[in-house]
């Protein structure tokens, strides 16, 4: 009896991790499942949720740098701005209410898209639109309705950041390491942001004929996606998640 109480006092103290929230599609971070070259250039990530959804880049020319001690000790992946991007599978893709987490810095002076589903119709995007001065961008869309996160809010170019978006079928919710800002989605109907014929990416948008466009420039170290809107309490978690791992 005392080693099954000692055993299960260890079990309670083990450290949070994504998975621990239900409904983890997708879990990518540039300290684990990395397939690399002797360049260090990415062919794989593979995702840690247990789903499968592993990131993959076959075209050398196309592939991202792993750079490790970036944050906080941490490696990230390094988007060149210009070809360098990872297709995922159709199948992490949630199709109405989500979360997604996104560990980022961005070097580019126009749109540098972190994480994108489908150009155009059905989409799910997180970008940093620089042509309007680094203002985040997300957009959850089956009319292309795009939202601004706060024409006040600036994200430079010298730090990293983290983005917790939660799309709960009538509002979303942002929250970065140091601001919030909540506001209303109309006209909202049906799937948005599955598509049968398309995949998503990392590090670029791909068009309906599957050719990347508007890619990042600049790092990655993590990518979280949840099929669900979460708690404020599971929120409240992954943000001390963040915070340990990488000190921001």
């Amino acid at each position: 009896m005392i080693t099954n109480l000692y055993f299960k006092s260890k079990l309670s103290a083990l450290p949070f991790v994504p998975t621990d929230i239900a409904g983890c599609q997708l879990w990518l971070k540039a300290d684990a499942g990395i397939t690399k070259d002797g360049s260090n250039y990415v062919s794989a990530w593979a995702d840690q949720s247990g789903n499968g959804n592993d990131a993959l880049q076959a075209t050398g020319s196309a592939q991202p740098l792993w750079v490790d001690n970036q944050l906080n000790g941490n490696p990230t992946l390094r988007f060149n701005g210009s070809s360098n991007n990872m297709k995922l599978p159709n199948s992490c893709m949630p199709v109405r209410e989500h979360t997604v987490i996104v560990v980022f810095k961005c070097t580019k002076s126009a749109y540098s898209i972190m994480f994108g589903s489908v150009y155009g119709n059905n989409a799910l995007v997180v970008d940093i639109n620089y042509s309007t001065g680094g203002c985040l961008s997300y957009f959850v869309s089956d009319s292309e309705t795009r939202n601004d996160y706060g024409t006040n809010h600036r994200f430079d170019d010298s730090n990293y950041y983290y983005v917790i978006a939660k799309y709960d079928n009538s509002t979303i919710t942002y929250k970065t390491n140091d601001d919030v800002y909540p506001y209303q989605i109309i006209n909202k109907t049906g799937n948005i942001v599955y598509h049968s014929a398309n995949q998503a990416a990392i590090g670029s948008m791909l068009s309906t004929g599957g050719s990347a466009v508007y890619y990042h420039q600049g790092d990655i170290a993590e990518i979280i996606m949840y099929d669900n809107a979460i708690s404020s309490a599971d929120n409240t978690k992954l943000e001390v998640y963040l915070d340990n791992k990488y000190g921001l």
